[in-house]
């Protein structure tokens, strides 16, 4: 049984109110109280009492098995329950029991387009490489060669092709004249291969293909896949977001696919401070993406259209930059509150304004990053040494979420059946009996029901 005060819900505790015959539901509303039924009961004075209880903040689990001194930053999903965690160029993905799952790799789309065929077998050879995943070239007798002119030497590492459906084609790759590899692969149900290779310098490419079970290729593309190690992560339900300073030294945000495959790309050249991005948050349900740099700015990015906009720049942020010391170190939301982790392993929490309401100090633990848990008190936490599960004790950013409802004054109390009462909330008393380590608070409200 919940009550909503204004965006936020406590649960009901009535052992503490029980004869308070003004209260809005003869009850008392406890973060951790037990359920029970409560009788309604109006008047124009309105009173009640929410007890916010939390544990003090604990390890709950260190991940032993799972080193981390490697990793860069972290990323609980919003769908499937994982970790996607950076390191370098490759993301492991874990399962929330520690289970690593799989390991993928970011990939830029640098498509690049040949001049021209400078030999080729079968008919409409043109056809592979014009873009149109509908034109084809049709190959003789389940076979064929084209070779492309790229006009220029050029720093290769991927060919992809596009044939007829699900089958197992024999390619082989040449740069000029020397072969790179030569082996069977797999094609996905829609036709698609996609085969990596050390980067090499070439101006001629050549692709054989043998046993296929169509004559039909639709398309082949050669990739430059540039050095790209993230800094950042951050998982949006079906793609991925990634930050990373460029080859020249801008700050550039990728949307890819759950794969890593890029699907967006912007790049950020007169943006002060941005390419130093340490971490990225989601703001569920929108399209903004925040940023946070080493030396201390906080970006808001559209991640439909790339249009940002600075929301935040903390005090030592001139002084950072000069000295460049890199002391600002993830970002992250939590239940419409804004959280920043400093190198000091001091966690700062803000309001939606980013105005400061207070700081966690985990010391000891050597914080890389942090990854909320959607809605969760319970936070997955990279050190210099292990991935671990916290328990972090948010009881005075309860007691702050009521406290800001209650200076709006207007405010909407909903009780358990899902009805709506309006009242203005005129005095609060704040009870720290038995408070340690910020964890109890026991609320007494008063004012006015209205309606």
């Amino acid at each position: 049984m919940k009550w909503r005060v204004g965006n936020h819900s406590f649960k009901i505790n009535p052992k503490q109110n029980n004869n308070n015959k003004t209260a809005l539901l003869n009850s008392t509303m406890g973060v951790n109280g037990e359920q029970t039924s409560a009788v309604p009961y109006y008047s124009n004075h309105l009173q009640f009492t929410v007890d916010i209880v939390e544990k003090n903040t604990r390890l709950i689990k260190k991940f032993s098995h799972i080193d981390s001194a490697d990793f860069v930053s972290i990323s609980h999903d919003f769908g499937l329950n994982q970790l996607h965690i950076l390191d370098g160029n490759l993301i492991h993905v874990y399962s929330e029991d520690g289970t690593l799952e799989s390991i993928y790799s970011v990939k830029p789309k640098n498509v690049i387009r040949s001049i021209a065929i400078s030999e080729a077998t079968g008919l409409n050879a043109a056809n592979a490489v014009d873009g149109n995943d509908v034109t084809f070239w049709n190959m003789q007798d389940s076979k064929g060669s084209i070779s492309l002119d790229l006009g220029f030497h050029i720093s290769l590492s991927r060919v992809s092709i596009l044939c007829e459906g699900k089958q197992t084609l024999d390619v082989s790759i040449y740069s000029d004249d020397s072969e790179l590899l030569n082996d069977s692969y797999e094609t996905s149900e829609e036709g698609d291969i996609w085969i990596d290779f050390p980067a090499t310098s070439m101006r001629q490419l050549r692709v054989e293909i043998n046993n296929a079970s169509s004559q039909q290729i639709y398309n082949i593309e050669a990739y430059y896949i540039p050095s790209v190690n993230p800094t950042g992560i951050v998982h949006l339900m079906n793609e991925v977001a990634f930050f990373y300073e460029n080859d020249e030294g801008k700050g550039t945000l990728m949307i890819t696919d759950n794969y890593g495959s890029e699907l967006q790309k912007y790049v950020y050249s007169d943006v002060d401070g941005i390419e130093s991005t340490r971490q990225l948050a989601w703001d569920v349900g929108t399209p903004y993406i925040y940023t946070v740099s080493k030396y201390g700015k906080v970006y808001q990015i559209n991640k439909l259209t790339g249009a940002y906009t600075l929301i935040h720049e903390t005090e030592d942020y001139r002084n950072n930059k000069s000295y460049d010391l890199n002391v600002y170190q993830g970002i992250d939301i939590y239940n419409s509150h804004f959280f920043v982790l400093s190198k000091q392993n001091q966690i700062d929490f803000f309001d939606v304004n980013f105005n400061k309401i207070y700081s966690i100090d985990l010391l000891g633990h050597n914080l890389i990053n942090l990854g909320v848990i959607d809605q969760s008190n319970q936070w997955f936490v990279l050190t210099d040494q292990h991935l671990s599960l916290f328990e972090m004790n948010l009881a005075k950013l309860q007691l702050e979420d009521l406290k800001s409802e209650a200076k709006k004054g207007m405010v909407t109390i909903t009780d358990d059946n899902n009805i709506k009462h309006k009242a203005v909330i005129k005095q609060i008393g704040i009870n720290r009996f038995r408070n340690l380590n910020e964890a109890r608070y026991e609320v007494s409200c008063s004012g006015d029901l209205v309606t």
